[in-house]
């Protein structure tokens, strides 16, 4: 009787196992393993995890956010891009599946190519690894000189270089000489006049021997910048308010150098300049306070102070958004003081003055 009992109870578990898409024996709670492999061919214009990796453990559910992670842009169908295990699994952490969730192995790295390509390897310098580029004087190190590329470009965006993505198009010895058996090359990078940081990029490497400058390098390359944003889910009309069920966080590749928004909670309550199209990712340009307090419309005064609360009605000769500060009326006289927009039609006077 015993014995039929467990039976019963482990069908039970196995049959309720089955219905939450976790196969019997596997913990529901367990990571999930995302197993790269080396190659992978697309036919899309965007790659994300199921494109590049096979999938198993941590039940159907988990498996299923996972495959849908954006790893980036598909490649061109004449180049192809490396992807390494330690990109993946930043981009994983970034959308909160960390070391605890999921698991990287198989490959080191996955090159992935347009289905109808015929890109190989060297095709697609990367911040993993370089083509070797001809140049004038056949000595550059092309991977030290991207290395370097990479630190300074992380340093003056202000961001991780695993949030970046470059790719070395082209480098020359503009003065100077790179001499023989130069093993002890250092480069200190700068960029050319004010140019973006994004998008193509051409910057300047001195380059030193044993602390003496020896020559000077131009770079051409080609950067992406992984940044958080905040989508919106649905259209949306010049002046509408957002509301947090039309935000959605996500972090995308930007290539240009606009300002990003990066969290829902700081564009909710705001207001839109311009109509926009569901899927944008907001800029801090494309928003900004409401107003609150039109002008020449009753406003309603309200001051506490410990146990005291007064309001008076005032009028306002200015609008103004949250926080702002505006001039009003006393009706009846042209007595005008300051106060500060402290809601939807009421102003305050903070407690220590202007």
């Amino acid at each position: 009787m015993r014995r039929s009992l467990v039976l019963t109870l482990g069908a039970l578990l196995a049959a309720g196992l089955a219905r939450a898409g976790v196969p019997a024996g596997e913990p529901a709670n367990a990571a999930v393993e995302v197993a790269l492999r080396s190659e992978a061919h697309l036919e899309g214009a965007f790659v994300r995890v199921a494109d590049v990796a096979e999938l198993a453990g941590g039940g159907a559910e988990a498996r299923s956010r996972v495959a849908s992670v954006y790893l980036g842009r598909a490649p061109e169908s004449a180049a192809s891009r490396k992807l390494t295990a330690r990109f993946v699994a930043a981009r994983l952490a970034d959308d909160g599946f960390g070391p605890k969730a999921v698991r990287v192995t198989g490959a080191p790295a996955v090159l992935v190519k347009k289905a109808d390509g015929s890109a190989n390897e060297s095709a697609s310098p990367s911040a993993e690894r370089v083509a070797p580029e001809a140049d004038a004087t056949g000595r550059l190190d092309h991977a030290r000189l991207l290395t370097c590329a990479v630190s300074f470009l992380a340093s003056r965006l202000a961001c991780a270089p695993e949030r970046l993505r470059v790719e070395l198009v082209g480098a020359r010895v503009k003065n100077g000489a790179i001499p023989p058996a130069a093993a002890g090359l250092t480069y200190a990078v700068q960029p050319v006049g004010r140019r973006l940081l994004v998008g193509r990029v051409r910057l300047v490497a001195d380059a030193f021997l044993r602390g003496e400058r020896v020559a000077e390098v131009a770079m051409d390359l080609d950067v992406t910048r992984f940044t958080r944003v905040v989508l919106l889910t649905r259209p949306v009309r010049r002046g509408q308010r957002l509301t947090s069920e039309m935000l959605r966080a996500a972090v995308l590749d930007v290539r240009g150098a606009g300002e990003y928004v990066a969290d829902p909670e700081m564009a909710a309550g705001q207001v839109v300049k311009r109509s926009l199209d569901a899927g944008t990712a907001l800029e801090l340009g494309m928003i900004e306070a409401p107003v609150l307090v039109r002008r020449n419309r009753p406003v309603r005064l309200v001051v506490v102070r410990a146990n005291l609360r007064l309001t008076e009605r005032l009028v306002a000769r200015e609008e103004g958004a949250l926080g702002e500060v505006i001039q009003v009326e006393r009706p009846g006289t042209r007595q005008r003081f300051f106060v500060c927009v402290s809601g939807d039609g009421t102003v305050t006077i903070p407690e220590g003055g202007f």
